[in-house]
């Protein structure tokens, strides 16, 4: 599914930034809740360790099977497998 690879895609990057395991599981407790509030971003890794819990991911077109995101905040770019 594409939203879970989204969301690994995510906590690598998390993950790649040195990110605390705090910063991990609020960014998780925000991510679930974005998830269940149909409309509500899905927050950006980079932002959200930068301590701006507000940003937002916006689609960009797809390249292949790969979709893409961008934050509208920071402008990092992030891509991830379509399906499994």
């Amino acid at each position: 599914m594409a939203l879970e690879n989204m969301r690994e895609t995510m906590f690598a990057a998390l993950c790649r930034r040195g990110a605390s395991k705090k910063i991990i599981d609020d960014y998780d407790a925000h991510w679930r809740a974005a998830e269940n509030a149909p409309g509500s971003p899905l927050p950006c890794p980079v932002c959200f360790s930068a301590g701006t819990k507000d940003s937002r991911l916006i689609p960009l077109p797809a390249s292949g099977d790969m979709q893409r995101v961008k934050c509208y905040e920071c402008g990092e770019r992030f891509e991830f497998a379509d399906s499994d």
